[in-house]
């Protein structure tokens, strides 16, 4: 969180993004990005905050995981009374790859993280 009595710009990249998630693991959900300010908000450059794939599949071993759910999208707040959103990338990750699950012992995806958007399915 950024508080200012002055204004606020970001001429260069700003990111928050989740951590991907690994064999049938989910992803991390996008952070939380605030900006405050009692005169502006100008972003000039890019803020993102995106949710991380989930793990694929994983086969490799005698127990077999499905694969993870993706992490949701984060969240950005700008708070002034003059703002200049710009570029702002909010996406949730993708589930991760289905694929064939045989060994005797199973288990379902991970789910992906949680914030302000929904990640993908696992098992996509």
């Amino acid at each position: 969180m950024i508080l200012a009595g002055q204004g606020i710009v970001n001429n260069g990249t700003m990111i928050a993004d989740g951590t991907p998630g690994n064999f049938g693991a989910g992803g991390g959900a996008g952070g939380i990005i605030i900006l405050a300010s009692k005169i502006s908000v100008q972003n000039s450059g890019s803020i993102s905050s995106q949710g991380a794939y989930g793990g694929d599949t994983d086969t490799a071993s005698d127990h077999d995981q499905a694969g993870g759910g993706g992490g949701g999208g984060g969240i950005v707040h700008m708070l002034a009374p003059a703002i200049v959103p710009g570029s702002v990338t909010l996406t949730g990750g993708a589930g991760g790859a289905a694929g064939a699950i045989s060994a005797s012992t199973r288990s379902a995806g991970s789910g992906g993280g949680a914030c302000g958007g929904n990640g993908g399915a696992g098992g996509d």
